[in-house]
Formats: structure tokens, C-alpha cells, sequence
């Protein structure tokens, strides 16, 4: 089963912290602030914008991400054996998803959406992604197939977290396996269990789902949940101050 790769335009302004917690890649438009390109997102923020704005009386420009960038890095993911999933900024107002699906044609595997948004509209969409296939496992758990399906799931994850370390250590050295940690912490804690719990249930007689065990999972779940949305981004930003 292939790693799937997730990625968007820097419109989508997913926080640092998500991009991270996610596993999601941006590709950087290039913001224009007179004769000077900066990478949104990377070299320039929001507030440098608007200051620029009050200091100089002129809005900024915007750029498309070239057909080589996204190319070179589609061609990157695909030849580990990934497939990509990139979610661009609307094609109605930038050339960006054409340059996305120009790359993509001469390549396997990659599958461009054109978001038909701009901001965090495009984000949530990015993020509904990643419930979904959160969601698929939760149901499979629960389905005559649980046995097989966990075999599945825990072959992915194996190759799945192999391939993430692997990335983060190339980058990071070490530390990487630190950010890997703090990736999954702390809603393993709650996760854990719940993926336990399916596991036991799906070995027992007749792969019964009990009413009170499963209120107790659904809450464990919607801890989990948000210690992904509030606790894992603290942990992160705190890890990449050192």
C-alpha cells in the first residue's frame, strides 16, 4: 500500500503547526512587494505585507508556482513509491492549479483538485482529507473484515512511519525522531486504546460492538481529536524553538 502524500499552495494558510502535525507540504507562491519576489510563507509574512503596505502606499503582487517546482517535487515523491494528492488554489483565480496539472500529466500517480477557494476554505478542505482516511480505518475496524483490515493498517503504518522518520532524520539529523514523537503525541495517548479496544472486538465471537464501550471510544476519539487541534501544535512550536 503506497504512502500518500498531501499537499497544497501556500494559500491555504494552514498554520506552521498543522503543516507539520499533518504531514502536509505547501508549495510557496511568490509574493511581489515592488521589483523584489519573496516566497510566501517563508521569506515573508502577513504582517511584513501589511507594514509594506503602510510604508510604501502599494499593494502587493502575487506569482504562480512554476510547472518545475511542482514537477520536480511530484517526480521526487512518486519515485519513492508515493502518490500524491495536491489540493491547489482555485483555478479561477490563479494559474498555479494549471502549472500543478501541466506537472502531474507527464507523471504517475499524482491527482490535482482544484480547490475552487482561497485561504482557510482551502485548508479545511486539506484537513477534511486527512479525517477521511482516519475515518475509512475507524470503519473497517468495525467491519467483519476488522482482522485483515488491522493486518493492512499495520503494515501502512510500519511503512508509513518508516518513511516519515526516515524524512525527518535527512532534515533534522536526530532531532528528527524528537519531531517525530512530539508528531504523534499527545493524541496517541487516546488513540492508543481506541485502536486496542477495536482490536480486541474484532477477535471476539461474532465481532460484537457494545453500546457503553463504544460511547467510551467515541469519547477517547474526540479527545484525541482535540489534542491534535490544540495540544500537538504547543508541543511542535515549543520543540522548534531549540
Amino acid at each position: 500500500m503506497n504512502q500518500v502524500m498531501i499537499s497544497a499552495d501556500s494559500t491555504c494558510d494552514l498554520p506552521v503547526d498543522l503543516q507539520r502535525q499533518r504531514h502536509v507540504y505547501c508549495f510557496a507562491l511568490s509574493i511581489l512587494l515592488g521589483d523584489t519576489a519573496y516566497a510566501d510563507g517563508v521569506e515573508i509574512r502577513p504582517a511584513d505585507i501589511y507594514a509594506d503596505v503602510a510604508e510604501n502606499h502599494r499593494l502587493p503582487k502575487t506569482a504562480a508556482v512554476p510547472p518545475g517546482v511542482y514537477y520536480d517535487k511530484f517526480k521526487q515523491w512518486t519515485d519513492a513509491g508515493c502518490s500524491v494528492v495536491h489540493i491547489g488554489l482555485s483555478s479561477a483565480i490563479s494559474s498555479s492549479y494549471q502549472n500543478a496539472c501541466t506537472a502531474a500529466a507527464d507523471l504517475d500517480n499524482v491527482y490535482c483538485i482544484d480547490s475552487k477557494n482561497l485561504c482557510m476554505g482551502m485548508g479545511l478542505l486539506v484537513l477534511l482529507k486527512r479525517s477521511l482516511g482516519i475515518g475509512i480505518l475507524w470503519l473497517l475496524g468495525m467491519s467483519l473484515f476488522a482482522v485483515p483490515g488491522f493486518c493492512l493498517a499495520a503494515v501502512y503504518a510500519g511503512f508509513s512511519m518508516a518513511f516519515l522518520i526516515s524524512s525527518m532524520t535527512a532534515q533534522a539529523g536526530l532531532m528528527g525522531v524528537f519531531l517525530f514523537l512530539l508528531s504523534v503525541f499527545p493524541q496517541m495517548i487516546f488513540y492508543l486504546p481506541v485502536l486496542a479496544v477495536l482490536y480486541i472486538w474484532a477477535m471476539a465471537p461474532g465481532n460484537k460492538i457494545h453500546g457503553g464501550g463504544f460511547a467510551v471510544l467515541l469519547i477517547l476519539t474526540a479527545a484525541g481529536a482535540a489534542s491534535e487541534l490544540w495540544l500537538n501544535p504547543w508541543f511542535l512550536h515549543f520543540a522548534s524553538g531549540f
